[in-house]
């Protein structure tokens, strides 16, 4: 099973409308009839988190690498009636980016070496997992296509909203 990653990018004066109603479910939101942009990297969005960031397995708010895969603010965020046995996405149905962050995230994820770091992050994180390098590929494949989003969303000066389920 697992938890899939799925990004959409967007005015951000609909985002902005997104956030200004946050107890009514995006779909029921009036919206501009701008076209949207879509990413989907299903379950790698938790490794390339872990890879990007060099080991931390919760998103960091102040994280560039870690804003680009998890979102830097969250949305419809409640645990209290879970307790702290949980997961972090366990309580958040999205997260987001706006326009200015998008920009920043596109201009470093452009130079970043994603081999390197998958090496960095083998060496140092993983212990005698005989997967991690048949997962290379894939995740590469994975960040090249969240790279490419979001450079698209930043030419367009374009939001983005995560969301995992």
């Amino acid at each position: 099973m697992g938890v899939w990653a799925f990004y959409t990018g967007l005015p951000q004066e609909d985002l902005d409308a997104v956030c200004a109603d946050v107890q009514q479910p995006i779909e029921e939101i009036e919206m501009s009839d701008e076209p949207r942009i879509q990413c989907e990297i299903g379950k790698a969005w938790y490794r390339l988190h872990e890879v990007l960031t060099q080991g931390l397995t919760e998103p960091t708010e102040n994280n560039i690498y870690s804003n680009a895969v998890a979102g830097q603010y969250y949305m419809w965020g409640d645990n209290s009636e879970w307790g702290d046995d949980i997961w972090w996405w366990d309580c958040y149905s999205g997260a987001f980016n706006d326009n200015k962050r998008v920009r920043q995230i596109s201009q470093v994820l452009n130079t970043v070496d994603f081999k390197n770091l998958y090496q960095l992050h083998v060496e140092k994180h993983v212990n005698n997992d005989p997967h991690i390098f048949e997962a290379y590929d894939w995740l590469a494949e994975c960040f090249e296509e969240l790279k490419e989003f979001y450079a698209k969303c930043a030419e367009l000066n374009y939001a983005v909203w995560a969301s995992f389920g």
